[in-house]
């Protein structure tokens, strides 16, 4: 048990923040990208923190991460309010009106 603690890495590992290359080496005076891909759950705010090992240093870097995740954007576009007044209504009467549901997103909206 103790030797698998000590051969952990600590490697950030997240179901809806993932971080490429998780691992590696930076040459001097050069650059790495890193992409971080975030993959919502549902409409909501993530947060994480992940933290980057260097060699030979004491401290580790901090990185927060922050996502929003967004739902579908569906409206009725005819109605003020979302409302739609229908007066009086007789029993047996029938009352038809058209209402228009516009997706704004970008993802698919049931309804």
């Amino acid at each position: 048990m103790r030797k698998a603690i000590e051969d952990d890495k600590q490697l950030y590992s997240d179901d809806v923040f993932a971080i490429e290359p998780i691992s590696g080496r930076i040459n001097p005076n050069s650059e790495l990208i890193v992409t971080i891909m975030f993959k919502p759950e549902g409409p909501m705010q993530y947060s994480g923190q992940a933290y980057c090992n260097i060699t030979c240093n004491e401290d580790r870097l901090p990185l927060q991460i922050v996502g929003l995740g967004l739902g579908p954007r569906a409206a009725f576009t005819n109605l003020a309010n979302n409302k739609k007044e229908l007066g009086d209504v007789y029993i047996d009467d029938k009352v038809h009106f058209y209402l228009d549901l516009e997706n704004k997103g970008e993802i698919e909206s049931r309804y």
